[in-house]
């Protein structure tokens, strides 16, 4: 505004997370902490190294590291651990490969359809909660993915690095499946969780081993108008909505579901403490889709982040050994 103060901006602009020792400009912002659920999605650390480069590179946040990598690109709940001074950021990838799309329909094509017939027969209002859930953990095909939830290796790597560094500040994070993922292990490890664009747990708390009251005091969800995902089961914890400007393009229903999307929002409506120019990532609070040979073909100075890889590819799913299991805390050490 004309007085120098703010208008229009959402709560979540001006949520700070990191350790409480540290000062101000130390601390994570929701874009700064969207920024590492977005870069879970590159397969390599030279690509992760070059996306945390140019985010921070010039910030007060130019120490961050990668920590931890689990070593299987086609890993579904893919995780990477970022050091930044007293503060360790847990990210999931989102969906990636085949594998990951079994997990999503697995875990919620059932309240899926559930929700479909609630428009017709108020299903949800005529029976308890208690009741729902139960059914939702009968009708639960994970037997045939595998010996169990995928999310328990997930949640055991996380308190493993959370008690080997008992003096930081651990922050979860991750997009779609990766967000419900980290909701998951926020809500069962007590620890701040930010979540973009991930399916509902109200439901399916029950059969995820997580209660309400759980994911009430440690899960934020991001949640963009026109984006559908967000909208499967319901959310039963802090959610901030906000804004996607494609709301007059038919490629809403995609692109609204975007972390690039997110962040430019965020971005738009917040500004950037941080004092990143944007202006050739994002426009008008829209993202602008990266070359299709992507960032290795960019000079420095004319790649903006932050950015949704639109490179992802469906890979195989592949068996991992416990040998790289135990690589991916041996990273950086």
């Amino acid at each position: 505004t004309e007085t120098g103060l703010y208008a229009d901006a959402y709560p979540m602009c001006f949520a700070r997370w990191g350790h409480p020792d540290d000062p101000e400009e130390r601390k994570l912002s929701v874009i700064d902490i969207g920024v590492f659920a977005d870069s879970v999605y590159y397969q390599n650390e030279t690509d992760i190294a070059t996306m945390l480069k140019y985010e921070f590179g010039e910030t007060a946040l130019a120490d961050v590291k990668l920590k931890y990598q689990f070593p299987s690109p086609t890993q579904v709940g893919r995780w990477s651990v970022f050091e930044v001074g007293n503060t360790l950021v847990f990210s999931i990838r989102g969906t990636a490969t085949l594998a990951d799309v079994l997990v999503d329909a697995d875990m919620f094509a059932t309240v899926q359809v559930m929700q479909f017939f609630d428009k017709l027969v108020p299903i949800f209002n005529l029976y308890p909660k208690e009741v729902i859930q139960q059914l939702l953990k009968l009708v639960f095909f994970q037997n045939f993915l595998g010996p169990q939830p995928v999310w328990e290796p997930i949640i055991a790597a996380a308190h493993k690095i959370k008690r080997e560094n008992p003096h930081k500040q651990m922050i979860v994070t991750g997009h779609s499946l990766g967000g419900v993922l980290a909701a998951i292990v926020g809500a069962s490890l007590h620890i701040p969780t930010v979540a973009f664009s991930p399916p509902g747990q109200y439901f399916s708390d029950m059969r995820m081993g997580i209660t309400e009251e759980s994911i009430q005091r440690n899960v934020a969800v991001v949640m963009p108008d026109y984006d559908h995902v967000p909208r499967i089961d319901k959310q039963p914890g802090m959610v901030q909505r906000i804004r996607c400007a494609l709301e007059d393009d038919p490629t809403r229903v995609v692109g609204c579901h975007l972390v690039g999307h997110a962040l430019c929002q965020f971005h738009h409506a917040c500004g950037d403490h941080r004092g990143r120019y944007w202006g050739n990532t994002c426009k008008d609070g829209m993202f602008q889709f990266f070359p299709k040979n992507g960032i290795a073909d960019l000079e420095p100075a004319e790649w903006q982040p932050p950015v949704d890889n639109p490179r992802h590819k469906e890979l195989e799913a592949e068996e991992v050994s416990a040998a790289e299991v135990n690589d991916a805390f041996e990273l950086h050490e």
